[in-house]
């Protein structure tokens, strides 16, 4: 299983968690309010800097709309959130909470 470890800017260890939940975390992003998005096979994952599970969003596609992998995660410059997997990507409008209207990719 694979750990999250989370450093500073100078690159001192803060955090290190999530060692049962991980078989392959895909990629790791930190927005400005220091909550962890982690990109793995069927979504993705919201964590506290700390930890803390904050809520999941499974990302769906393909012909029958089955769970996949999501193998990116970032935000542009508006705060809208985006996915990309296998295949296909959405795009996540940040409603200013944590849970996002999913809006599919065109």
């Amino acid at each position: 299983m694979a750990a999250i470890v989370i450093f500073d800017r100078e690159g001192r260890p803060l955090a290190t968690w999530g060692e049962e939940v991980f078989a392959v975390p895909h990629d790791i992003w930190i927005d400005a309010e220091d909550r962890v998005y982690i990109a793995k096979g069927g979504g993705v994952s919201l964590f506290t800097i700390e930890g803390r599970l904050i809520t999941q969003w499974v990302v769906t596609g393909g012909p029958n709309n089955r769970p996949h992998g999501a193998h990116g995660t970032w935000a542009d410059r508006h705060g809208d959130i985006h996915v990309g997997e296998i295949g296909s990507a959405i795009c996540c409008k940040n409603t200013g909470g944590v849970e996002p209207v999913t809006v599919p990719w065109q």
